[in-house]
């Protein structure tokens, strides 16, 4: 049976499956698309092993869509559907004239036949009018890796070079408030073919004579409803006018999602004669307190910006890359004295030991004021030694840039050995069982500290260290203490932390009036003290604060979105290691391998079950293989230029990061990637 497309009923799936519907949904919104009829899946059963059912259906085809060549392209149960899209799995034929119109029909259903294990029920055919392209792209209106931004990929030239990853695309990425244009085309129309379908859409569209038409488009199935409700809230929150920069940074990381309470804390150590400018007018820096603090979803962000101009109040970051820049000369040598007081800020020698005093003081306190005071005061010690805890890693990372050895190495190894370190520690001690973690207040969870570091030791980092020339070794030493002595102090800075956090807790569970004491965490520091409680306004505030508490925003937010310049792209994230091997080299017994090609095809899916990976010269994040990949948790990166990798090198690769490292060398057959 031949249906046409005025026959499809819209949302009836009972004969047509998702990719048709898609397609008349398109042109029932009113987007350009080539006129196209369906060969049901009972129709295709019916004429593969029948020839003359099969040429009076060819008959009927071209009678009904006289057309002078045409497209036969698969339409199976599921493909493209929000489970799972099965991108590019099926044969396509393209440029079909009448008389090979049986033919090449007869090859989609026998690819498909032997794909499928003979079991073709729920297949069906489109068979679309050819259109000679001058243009073709494909565009994701959500970046399948979860962001926001929407990603599109174009050449000269026809799609099927795009999508099985043979060229290099053009590419361009960026937000939706942009009003970008590709060729000469608003990407409105995108966006609104993503409004009409109500999810991410992966749309495949050509040029000619100055029109668009779409071939397909087919959801994101990578990105989930509660991803696409996340992002949709980004898209209504973020400001589409004002550029911005938004992180959760060191700060957000001691009380990711703070309640009412735990904000106005915040508040009052990075506000006004706080302890964070307590701290810099004790060294000289000038502060100036900004409303850094921006709440979305209960998750904490800091402005990048504001937080800048409270010590560099000349320079700005809203810039093309957010990086720091001069930007007014007005308080332009405050900034000049600040940075300099920075580079050049020392320790106290005592501070030890005022930490262990803080840690080992049993004055009781009763009254909230008095504890808050208390806690502000201690804080002071918390902020300086996190000060230092960063010079001395910076200085560390900066010294060991071309070393065998990382800042993450040295601050694993247990300081035993480094024995001339371990007579300089300070026993701390402290009182009472504590609960939390961090610096929310309604954090009760268990505590946990590390009171006695782990003695295992890396053999590797070891043997990289004593490699060292032993002037060198004598050189870092100093910088080595410093690095790890601060680490220990700032864990027992934060057990100050929440010792006094739990005194605080105490005092407001003790004062609370509620009927659930632990709602008086949802009042503000100033409400409370003010004797403002209003029970109905803490649940009102904790309802959205429980709405909100399975969600995660992405670590940064910005107004532009930055691009990274790199020969190298990552498809699909991961790390992995193997061996490096090729489509003949491949074995089926051989574990952890990782697959080089000179292009990404869907053909390659044959190979998942023995790869863990995919390198390719060629290709983009839109290419199909990359969508099944990512689907099937298969890392993919395409590297643009020479690495000297070789066949049979046990390799490992990072897809956030885009590095790869040869851990040892194969045979000596070398390829150009």
């Amino acid at each position: 049976m031949v249906i046409r497309k005025q026959e499809i009923i819209l949302w009836d799936n009972s004969q047509i499956w998702p990719k048709t519907l898609n397609l008349k949904k398109l042109k029932h919104y009113g987007f350009n698309v080539p006129d196209f009829l369906v060969v049901s899946a009972e129709t295709v059963e019916v004429i593969y092993d029948n020839d003359m059912e099969l040429v009076k259906v060819c008959e009927r085809i071209s009678t009904t869509l006289p057309r002078k060549a045409y497209a036969v392209r698969s339409s199976a149960f599921g493909e493209d559907s929000r489970i799972s899209s099965m991108a590019w799995q099926f044969q396509t034929k393209i440029k079909v004239h009448k008389q090979w119109l049986s033919s090449a029909i007869r090859t989609v259903i026998q690819d498909a036949k032997g794909k499928l294990h003979d079991k073709i029920s729920g297949f069906s055919l489109i068979v679309q009018e050819y259109i000679e392209t001058e243009y073709s792209g494909v565009c994701f209106t959500r970046n399948p890796n979860g962001e926001r931004e929407m990603v599109i990929e174009y050449h000269k030239g026809i799609g099927e070079d795009l999508v099985d990853g043979r060229i290099v695309p053009l590419r361009d990425a960026f937000y939706r408030h942009q009003d970008k244009k590709i060729l000469w085309f608003s990407v409105n129309i995108f966006k609104s073919i993503e409004e009409k379908f109500w999810c991410p859409q992966d749309i495949e569209w050509w040029i000619k004579n100055g029109q668009m038409y779409f071939f397909q488009t087919r959801p994101i199935t990578t990105i989930s409803k509660k991803k696409y409700t996340e992002i949709l809230f980004l898209d209504k929150t973020l400001s589409k006018t004002v550029n911005f920069f938004l992180e959760k940074n060191e700060i957000a990381e001691i009380a990711p999602r703070p309640t009412p309470f735990t904000v106005s804390l915040l508040e009052k150590i990075h506000g006004n004669m706080g302890p964070v400018q307590k701290i810099y007018k004790k060294h000289h820096i000038s502060y100036f307190p900004q409303d850094i603090f921006r709440i979305l979803w209960n998750e904490l962000f800091i402005d990048r910006e504001l937080e800048t101009k409270t010590i560099l109040p000349s320079c700005s970051i809203l810039n093309k890359h957010y990086g720091i820049r001069l930007h007014t000369l007005q308080k332009f040598f405050t900034t000049i004295k600040n940075v300099f007081f920075i580079s050049t800020i020392k320790e106290l020698d005592n501070i030890a030991g005022i930490l262990q005093k803080a840690l080992e003081d049993r004055d009781e306190y009763s009254d909230l004021h008095e504890i808050l005071n208390k806690f502000l005061y201690d804080y002071q010690i918390v902020f300086e030694i996190s000060i230092f805890a960063s010079k001395y890693l910076r200085i560390l990372q900066n010294i060991l840039k071309k070393e065998p050895v990382t800042n993450a190495d040295i601050l694993w190894m247990h300081e035993e050995f480094f024995t001339w370190i371990t007579s300089q520690w300070f026993n701390f001690q402290f009182h009472g069982t504590l609960f939390g973690n961090s610096l929310e207040i309604s954090d009760e969870t268990p505590f946990y500290s590390i009171q006695t570091y782990s003695t295992k030791m890396n053999d590797s980092v070891v043997k990289r260290w004593r490699s060292l020339p032993r002037w060198k070794s004598h050189f870092y030493w100093k910088y080595i203490h410093k690095a790890l002595l601060y680490q220990r102090y700032r864990e027992y800075s934060r057990i100050l932390m929440i010792k006094n956090l739990n005194m605080i807790r105490d005092a407001l569970l003790h004062r609370s009036p509620f009927k659930e004491t632990r709602n008086i965490y949802f009042h503000t520091i100033s409400e409370i003290l003010g004797n403002a409680l209003d029970e109905k306004i803490c649940l009102s505030r904790k309802i959205e604060y429980s709405t909100y508490k399975d969600f995660e925003l992405p670590a940064k937010l910005t107004h532009n979105l930055v691009m990274q310049r790199s020969d190298r792209i990552g498809v699909s994230s991961g790390i992995a290691h193997g061996v490096l091997v090729t489509e003949k080299t491949i074995r089926s017994w051989q574990k952890d391998q990782i697959l080089y090609v000179k292009m990404l095809s869907a053909t390659l899916t044959k190979y998942f079950t023995d790869i863990t990976w995919i390198i390719s010269e060629n290709g983009g994040l839109l290419s199909h293989l990359a969508i099944i990949a990512r689907e099937k948790g298969i890392p993919v990166i395409i590297v643009q230029y020479s690495t000297g990798l070789r066949i049979w090198d046990y390799i490992e690769i990072d897809g956030s990061t885009w590095s790869i490292r040869t851990i040892n060398h194969g045979d000596n057959l070398m390829i150009n990637i």
